[in-house]
């Protein structure tokens, strides 16, 4: 089951670090935390530093995007990597289709599927006991 106390939203990094620290006070707070971005996971990164929180051996982090800051974090951020110079090029060869057809809106197309790679990094490891 899914605890929804552990479900927040953010869009940016100020956000990642208040969702953080919505989450560690929790009376159970999560042994890892996922954020959709690097970008919201610098903010949580940062949450947990400010709180002495140990990133791995208290908490797990993870984000996605594979950005370059990740390397500078210490430990190095958990991420996904995108194919993103693939993904922008199937973008433009769609909207050129489109703009050539003359229609407003683009034809119907089955979904587009690009694989990601996760990048195991040092801000991962097998949960421990409470935080």
């Amino acid at each position: 089951p899914i605890c929804t106390d552990y479900l927040k939203t953010s869009n940016r990094a100020s956000s990642g670090y208040q969702a953080v620290n919505e989450l560690l006070d929790l009376p159970n707070p999560p042994t890892a935390i996922h954020c959709c971005n690097d970008h919201i996971a610098a903010g949580a990164y940062q949450a947990l530093h400010n709180r002495n929180i140990r990133i791995p051996e208290q908490i797990s982090l993870t984000g996605f995007d594979a950005i370059p800051n990740t390397l500078l974090m210490e430990p190095q951020l958990t991420t996904v990597s995108q194919p993103l110079h693939q993904m922008g090029a199937a973008a433009a060869e769609m909207l050129i289709a489109q703009i050539n057809s003359g229609e407003e809106q683009p034809a119907a197309s089955s979904p587009l599927l690009f694989p990601t790679e996760i990048l195991l990094r040092g801000s991962t490891a097998p949960p421990c006991a409470n935080l």
